[in-house]
């Protein structure tokens, strides 16, 4: 099997095997198929793989080290061994339990912060999103404290919401969205902090206006593409979130205090199976459960 040579710092090389993943799903199940792609192989000392231009790098300014290597195709990955999780979205420490001595493919879901958590700094560093989206959040944070007579970034506190709604109140896996008293409640965890502007990134406009608490400043985002969104939820000083991986990334890149709905999925429901008991091989021990 192929192997990798990769430049030290001496005169020797290094020959590493390439670790691959899926690219299922839309950009937060990609994001957690990366950075467990990433976490993992810099915990068996193997090389992730992602495709160049595609729709992670797209996004942020990924960049070749010793735990990443960009592709501009992955044909290294249509014929190596595949090794399957038990559950999407809770830490199956069996899929880690291998010896490297081929290049291989792992999958599907990889979503527990577990995977990669060792390699946070590393990732943080990699998911840094590209200037054009970044200088876009600067110039909607501009016109949202024009809106309100703020004169500096400094002088408000913006918190993110996303409201997941739409598809997921059909899925036959069993979602369970969060309900208009989630919302109150982590609205008010904030009501101490000065002088909040809550910016809301949603699909379903009309529910969201219908139920996001009144008497506070809120301005509700649209028309910009999800990439926007997420960075827009990143860079607020906090994050309210909702319900799937959207949510979840948008909360992870976020410095501030994170609050999430803690009953994603439904008691008895497929969905509910893919979880650990309590959730916390999902959502980090830090974030706060409404």
């Amino acid at each position: 099997m192929k192997t990798v040579e990769l430049p030290t710092s001496s005169t020797t090389t290094k020959s590493k095997f390439l670790l691959c993943t899926g690219t299922m799903g839309r950009l937060g199940n990609h994001l957690f198929e990366f950075a467990s792609g990433y976490g993992i192989a810099a915990k068996k000392d193997m090389l992730s793989v992602i495709r160049q231009k595609g729709l992670v790098d797209s996004i942020f300014e990924l960049k070749n080290d010793s735990r990443l290597l960009l592709l501009r195709d992955l044909k290294e990955c249509k014929t190596v061994p595949k090794r399957f999780e038990r559950w999407c979205s809770r830490y199956d420490p069996r899929l880690e339990n291998f010896t490297v001595n081929s290049n291989l493919w792992i999958g599907w879901g990889l979503q527990s912060w577990k995977y990669f958590n060792d390699s946070y700094r590393e990732l943080r560093e990699q998911l840094t999103f590209r200037k054009h989206i970044r200088n876009k959040v600067v110039l909607i944070q501009e016109g949202i404290l024009k809106k309100f007579n703020f004169t500096s970034r400094s002088d408000v506190t913006f918190i993110g919401v996303h409201i997941r709604r739409g598809d997921m109140l059909t899925d036959p896996l069993g979602y369970d969205v969060a309900t208009p008293e989630y919302l109150s409640r982590a609205v008010t965890f904030f009501q101490n902090y000065s002088n909040t502007v809550f910016t809301v990134c949603t699909l379903d406009l009309e529910w969201s206006k219908q139920y996001m608490p009144k008497n506070i400043k809120v301005e509700f985002i649209v028309g910009n593409s999800p990439e926007v969104d997420m960075a827009l939820l990143a860079f607020s000083d906090h994050v309210i979130q909702t319900v799937g991986t959207f949510s979840w990334w948008s909360s992870w890149l976020n410095n501030g205090t994170v609050i999430y709905y803690k009953w994603p999925a439904k008691e008895g429901g497929k969905l509910r199976k893919t979880f650990s008991a309590d959730y916390s091989d999902y959502f980090l021990p830090h974030w706060i459960g409404m």
